[in-house]
This record gives structure tokens, sequence and C-alpha cells, in this order.
């Protein structure tokens, strides 16, 4: 695993929204994850088409990500 400065710096390259004062508040471990996952959505992986959050309650449909319904 690399430094947490490098992952930071990684991130911020694909990803030019995040602030490092975000991205500080979360572990290298998990940023690393992130990290990977970015990586993965550039490189085409269509099981990672939708790079927005997971949230509890959420499935996955053909790469997207719905709410279930309720009910």
């Amino acid at each position: 695993m690399m430094p947490k400065t490098d992952t930071l710096t990684a991130i911020m390259d694909l990803n030019p929204t995040a602030t490092p004062e975000f991205l500080s508040e979360f572990t290298n471990e998990q940023l690393s994850g992130y990290l990977d996952r970015l990586n993965r959505v550039f490189a085409g992986d269509p099981d990672e088409a939708s790079v927005g959050p997971r949230v509890a309650g959420e499935v996955r449909h053909g790469g997207f990500e719905s709410r279930r319904d309720p009910r």
C-alpha cells in the first residue's frame, strides 16, 4: 500500500472534486479501496458503471444502482 499522501494525490488526479480536507477523514485502507474503484471505472470496468457511494438498501441492476421499494 502506498503512503496516504500518495493515495490522496492519486485520487485527486482522477477525481478533481475531491478535496484534501474531505479525503483526510478516511483511513489509508479506505482511500486505497476508493482509488482501486476509481481505477476500475477509468479502465472501463462495466461492473463499476456507477461511481456513486454504496448506500445500505441499494441493489445493483446491470451496473446501475437503485433503491429498493420499501414496501
